[in-house]
């Protein structure tokens, strides 16, 4: 037993040592004519220790008894440590310390581990906290629900049960503690989670919700998008001053039966220019032949959030040839009909070369969108904020800046032309009236 001391002395003191004590075992057991010496300073003095008092075989029981030993002097500190009264720590997953840190009520001494060697996994701890066997009991104190008697009495503070209670027991302690939290006042406000952290009184409950066949297909369908399309982001800024000023004008002086023009309509008039100053970007991918495919004309995408939480891009087809009127009536009749209306055709949201979202009304300056087949391109713009740019006269003006992040498929859009056609649109955007002229 010296040896044992004075080896597991220096693993003791050095960290990492029980992962050094099994390397030394891993390598005396996987060694048959020499003792390599391990990579870590403590595997080499355990090394160079054992090989100087025995020979390799020697030296291969000794290390495997070193750690039989190290095993059996943690399981007696742990056996110590119950008797003395202290509840040992269990084996605990990254899930289960998260759970811990969000419900601090949760007693782990009264989950039952269902995992290899009493470790606890993470569908035990909330298969307890759904029947309540993972909460101390918490009858609310007998005399102010006005039912209490010998019957209701807590155990002392520093009690501790080996075993979780009956489920009678405990459901017989949430029938009295009722009464007391009705009597008590009004329930929570609504979006209040039901669970009193402190006592572990009521719990929050949870149920599914089964996702509707438009989020279904939306989701099918962006994670097929991320994990066969590369990908690349190219942001443009541009003012929006010019813009809201001609969009007020052309609203006060439009006929009362005609569409509005919103930002949107501007952000599919504004894509489709700069597809025709840009033909590169005006393709598609075939990925059946694995080939670029290019578009003779620009029609444009742009994205509506349906009733059922789902999204649908209809398509206003050769957009390039359409002015802004004509571009926002189709959307405006196209978008009527995907939110109230009996739907869209197949055919009018189903194809095109590029895709445009506003996200201005929801304050989200930056968006990064997701490139969705066959569409090799989605232009996403943000909300717009103040700053300042410098004044022809000298000093500096306030201005509105919205910024545009264009995502597009690598295979398709090169660098270069990603570059060409978020310049094209900042340009029309940033000054629409002249590019209408």
């Amino acid at each position: 037993m010296g040896v044992y001391d004075s080896i597991l002395t220096e693993c003791c003191g050095a960290a990492q040592g029980e992962k050094a004590v099994k390397q030394i075992v891993f390598i005396a057991n996987n060694t048959s004519t020499e003792f390599h010496r391990p990579k870590s300073a403590i595997s080499h003095v355990l090394a160079d220790r054992a090989a100087a008092l025995f020979h390799v075989v020697a030296a291969r029981r000794l290390l495997i008894d070193v750690y039989a030993e190290w095993q059996r002097r943690l399981r007696q500190r742990a056996a110590v440590a119950v008797a003395m009264g202290a509840q040992p720590v269990p084996s605990l997953g990254p899930a289960i310390a998260r759970i811990l840190r969000q419900y601090p009520a949760v007693r782990l001494d009264r989950v039952r581990p269902s995992g290899k060697n009493g470790r606890i996994l993470k569908g035990d701890v909330l298969a307890a906290m759904e029947d309540g066997s993972a909460y101390a009991d918490d009858d609310g104190g007998g005399g102010s629900g006005g039912g209490g008697g010998a019957g209701d009495s807590q155990p002392p503070a520093g009690a501790h049960r080996s075993t979780p209670p009956p489920l009678a027991a405990r459901r017989a302690v949430a029938a009295r503690s009722a009464p007391s939290r009705s009597a008590a006042g009004a329930p929570p406000p609504a979006g209040v989670p039901a669970m009193d952290a402190s006592s572990g009184g009521s719990r929050v409950k949870y149920h599914d919700e089964p996702l509707s066949s438009a989020r279904q297909a939306a989701a099918l369908a962006l994670l097929a998008a991320k994990r066969n399309i590369p990908h690349r982001y190219t942001s443009v800024s541009f003012e929006l001053d010019a813009l809201l000023a001609l969009q007020a004008s052309l609203h006060g002086n439009a006929a009362p039966s005609a569409a509005s023009i919103t930002i949107t309509d501007f952000c599919v008039w504004a894509s489709a220019a700069a597809l025709s100053a840009v033909p590169e970007v005006r393709a598609t991918w075939d990925a059946a032949a694995g080939r670029r495919v290019a578009s003779r004309t620009a029609d444009v995408a742009f994205v509506v959030g349906t009733p059922d939480g789902g999204a649908l891009t209809p398509i206003v087809w050769d957009a390039g040839r359409k002015g802004l009127a004509t571009i926002a009536a189709d959307a405006a009749a196209l978008t009527d009909r995907a939110v109230r209306g009996g739907g869209l055709d197949p055919a009018e949201h189903t194809g095109g070369c590029f895709c445009v979202s506003d996200h201005s009304a929801h304050g989200v300056a930056v968006v990064r969108p997701v490139v969705v087949a066959p569409h090799a391109g989605h232009l996403a713009v943000g909300a717009a904020g103040a700053a300042s740019r410098p004044s022809p006269g000298g000093g500096a003006r306030p201005v509105l800046v919205a910024t545009a992040t264009l995502s597009s498929d690598a295979r398709v859009v090169s660098d270069a032309a990603a570059a060409e056609f978020v310049a094209a649109f900042a340009r029309a955007m940033g000054d629409p009236e002249g590019s209408l002229l």
